[in-house]
């Protein structure tokens, strides 16, 4: 019984075409047809970045549909989904859920060494500025000048759109007053970000080759931060991506952003939706509400201020009773990811799956393998 890894990421075709399924069907088909002429008997279709934002959860259910129906003519037993998106298409594919972002940042950091030393630093890590989250963060912490209180990272806007975004956000500021805040808060902590900007820039046209994307650094360990940098921190602001998927309303999701605090043995307060922060305590994560001034602010919406009352409050009473609950987040963590090396382990011995395509698909540091080269175009 043999079994192979099918990468169908950042498949390009025209969303608005009426042959859209097609176009994306016949992009596959040459893996398929290599699979089967090598006798695979059973093919897994790996979407684990965000290949959903892409289409609708209408068109890649019509696409499942369509490889299915096809795989007799190519004498597949079987075909199925690993998906880093919870219960979206269990309707149509068989399928399994697979934390990429969770794997990612663990094979970041599992040679990482961790102690729990809390510090009285506040991290915030900003990233993409044009999220209501994180913008409406950095914001509030500059109005309420505890930037002194922080080690954190935001990048000015640079293509038109989000620049557009972004000014709109800051109605209450006069031009100067907006231009003082991008330079004021504009930080960088390692540099490893600033290169993957130069793929965008004004009209939305990179000064570099989005091919770079294969060699930057961030797209190939996008999790990595050097752990120095959360020596002094005693509490984490983590802004998660904002929900942006086409027609699939489960927002209970974490990134690597969650995760890299939880290995580095932080507390954390999130910034997003409380179905994050639902998910999380669902999972069994300790959420650290009781060393909290807002022990709600989670379920309050626009809560900026309630989030930074709360980190404000944690670094300056730090108590030695949490570090029980970081070490509980820790070993959870470390649970989940033997969970995943069980189902590994069962690709590999039960379907006969190569090494090498878990290696590089479901145990990659980066993004850069689900990257198809021939297949990108200008943003």
């Amino acid at each position: 019984m043999t079994g192979r890894l099918i990468n169908i990421e950042w498949q390009m075709a025209d969303p608005d075409s009426s042959t859209i399924v097609d176009d994306l069907f016949y992009k596959i088909l040459p893996d398929l047809k290599k699979a089967s002429i090598e006798n695979v008997e059973h093919i897994f279709l790996c979407m684990l970045m965000e290949g959903p934002t892409l289409y609708t959860d209408d068109i890649y259910n019509r696409l499942f549909d369509k490889i299915i129906n096809h795989s007799s003519k190519l004498n597949f037993s079987s075909v199925k989904l690993i998906g880093n998106l919870r219960n979206v298409f269990k309707s149509v594919i068989p399928y399994y859920f697979f934390d990429t972002f969770l794997r990612g940042s663990y094979e970041s950091f599992k040679e990482v060494k961790t102690d729990i030393n809390l510090g009285n630093k506040i991290m915030f890590l900003g990233g993409v500025t044009a999220r209501n989250n994180r913008l409406g963060m950095m914001k509030k912490l500059y109005e309420r000048q505890v930037l002194d209180k922080l080690t954190w990272s935001f990048f000015k806007p640079v293509s038109n759109e989000d620049k557009d975004w972004c000014r709109k956000y800051f109605k209450d500021y006069n031009d100067n007053e907006y231009e003082t805040f991008l330079q004021t808060c504009q930080r960088s902590i390692d540099g490893r970000y600033d290169n993957l900007q130069l793929c965008f820039t004004e009209n939305g046209v990179g000064t570099k080759e989005m091919s770079d994307l294969l060699q930057d650094d961030f797209v190939n360990n996008y999790s990595w931060i050097d752990p120095k940098n959360y020596k002094d921190i005693g509490i984490e602001i983590i802004s998660e991506g904002m929900y942006h998927y086409k027609n699939n309303a489960d927002k209970k999701f974490v990134t690597e952003k969650f995760w890299r605090a939880i290995l580095m043995k932080k507390p954390f307060l999130l910034s997003g939706y409380a179905e994050q922060y639902i998910f999380v305590k669902e999972l069994g994560f300790k959420t650290f509400e009781e060393y909290f001034l807002h022990p709600d602010y989670a379920y309050v919406d626009n809560n900026f201020d309630l989030i930074i009352d709360n980190a404000l409050h944690f670094v300056s009473n730090i108590s030695e009773k949490v570090n029980a609950d970081i070490e509980h987040n820790y070993n959870l963590l470390i649970d989940l990811i033997n969970k995943q090396d069980e189902f590994l382990e069962d690709l590999q011995i039960n379907y006969m799956v190569p090494t090498d395509e878990i290696e590089m698909y479901l145990k990659s540091k980066g993004l850069d393998a689900f990257i198809k080269y021939e297949e990108i175009y200008e943003v």
